[in-house]
């Protein structure tokens, strides 16, 4: 068997788009009329400019999402050459993943709040084509308790 954990598997930056940059009002690559993102956060946080371009011209506003799905494509394509039984876990999926990957929700907090998102969560994975995704059980961030870590499971 060969198996691999992809984790940060993205294109991630902890600077918001590049240094000393700002985009103009009239930017809709990195100003969209509607944001996907968490609230009081911008569309490139924590990742690249959207206008950034990639290989063949593609710009990161159409590629990004497709990076992790990618990236667990090949690194299935190689393990299939060490062995025909691989397991790979990803943080970074897109619909379709589910073929090449397992997925992992990545790290959540030891609150009610986030016991009680990781259910519907699971089941959406499924829907997108992911049947094997998993949460951080009794969760990653803070302390958790006796009863929300015995609810959890």
């Amino acid at each position: 068997m060969s198996g691999i954990w992809l984790d940060m598997n993205e294109a991630s930056n902890f600077v918001p788009g590049e240094e000393n940059w700002q985009p103009q009002s009239t930017d809709l690559s990195n100003l969209p009329p509607y944001n996907p993102s968490t609230p009081g956060e911008m569309i490139y946080t924590k990742t690249m400019r959207m206008d950034a371009v990639h290989y063949n011209g593609f710009t990161e506003h159409n590629a990004h999402n497709f990076f992790g799905f990618l990236e667990s494509q090949a690194t299935h394509a190689y393990l299939q050459t060490l062995s025909k039984l691989t397991f790979i876990l990803s943080r970074s999926t897109f619909y379709g993943s589910g073929q090449f990957t397992t997925h992992w929700t990545g790290d959540n907090g030891a609150t009610w709040d986030f016991l009680y998102l990781s259910a519907p969560t699971l089941m959406n994975f499924n829907i997108f084509g992911i049947p094997m995704v998993g949460v951080d059980m009794c969760g990653f961030a803070l302390d958790t308790t006796e009863e929300l870590c015995s609810r959890w499971y």
